[in-house]
């Protein structure tokens, strides 16, 4: 929606993995766990060294199964399963995450993403290239201002109007640092799909409260990765309200309360703490 992904993307990934069977996902009050509900192959231990990243990588991108995932999906479930785990929970997560300063799969991740929807035509150009393409102009910027105030300090006898030159550069330069991930590049497909977007999100934010249906919590699970990635999660559940709750298969919530009150409060907080944490671990050079 923005031109860029976000820890959202993340998040409503991770839901989506689960309503489509892939993963179940429980929460309790100071621990979660993620856990394998459908079978789906992962690198062999010993096939690469764990510090081999782009073997790691070529070896995921090779991997073909029964499946539907995406390799952008695959590489998020090996930063929270090993090649051996059925269930990883708070614990394990943090421990895997706490390897390594950076994580070049989570960058993988974005990249395979914007890749996707350069590849549908939704952009003009990548939006990682051209926003990077910025900030580094930003950054040049930045430094030059830098040395010009030092030198004009340093070789001007009256630095005072040299020195608001270089301060004005240094905000000017902040700002396109600041305002490149945010750039508008879509093309006129993109500008379409964007409307069409807009139009969802004003069907999922609608005040009015749904009639009871047999097949209503299937619709609420399935547009709710859509919610959370457009940020109306809330405003979806809400239209659900007046309706007797039935819990998703997925989710397992340890509170005694059976409802869809219980249900935002245990899994919004905890799988949006997970979707931050896996955008954080990205390498900074992914925007």
């Amino acid at each position: 929606m923005r031109g860029r992904v976000s820890a959202r993307s993340i998040t409503s990934t991770l839901v989506d993995l689960a309503r489509r069977g892939y993963i179940y996902i429980g929460a309790d009050t100071n621990n979660f766990i993620f856990g394998k509900n459908k079978q789906f192959k992962m690198v062999t231990p010993g096939k690469v060294g764990d510090d081999n990243i782009s073997g790691l990588l070529y070896e995921i991108s090779r991997i073909n199964d029964a499946t539907d995932l995406n390799y952008y999906e695959r590489l998020i479930l090996s930063k929270i399963f090993t090649y051996e785990d059925t269930i990883s929970d708070r614990k394990e997560f943090e421990q895997r995450l706490g390897a390594r300063l950076f994580s070049e799969k989570m960058a993988q991740v974005y990249e395979e993403i914007y890749k996707l929807a350069t590849k549908e035509n939704l952009f003009v150009h990548n939006p990682e290239q051209l926003h990077l393409k910025f900030k580094f102009a930003g950054l040049i910027l930045w430094f030059t201002s830098i040395v010009g105030f030092f030198l004009g300090a340093i070789y001007f006898s009256e630095p005072k109007v040299t020195i608001l030159f270089w301060i004005g550069m240094m905000v000017v330069a902040n700002l396109i640092i600041k305002l490149a991930p945010s750039i508008p590049i879509f093309s006129p497909k993109g500008m379409e799909a964007y409307k069409k977007w807009i139009n969802f999100r004003a069907y999922l934010t609608d005040a009015n409260t749904f009639r009871y249906s047999p097949d209503i919590w299937a619709e609420f699970e399935k547009y709710l990765p859509y919610a959370i990635v457009l940020g109306v999660e809330r405003q979806w559940s809400a239209r659900f309200r007046d309706l007797p709750f039935s819990q998703p298969n997925w989710f397992d919530n340890q509170s005694d309360e059976n409802t869809l009150e219980s249900f935002d409060s245990a899994l919004f907080p905890m799988i949006s703490w997970v979707g931050k944490h896996l955008s954080i671990a990205r390498t900074p050079s992914v925007d």
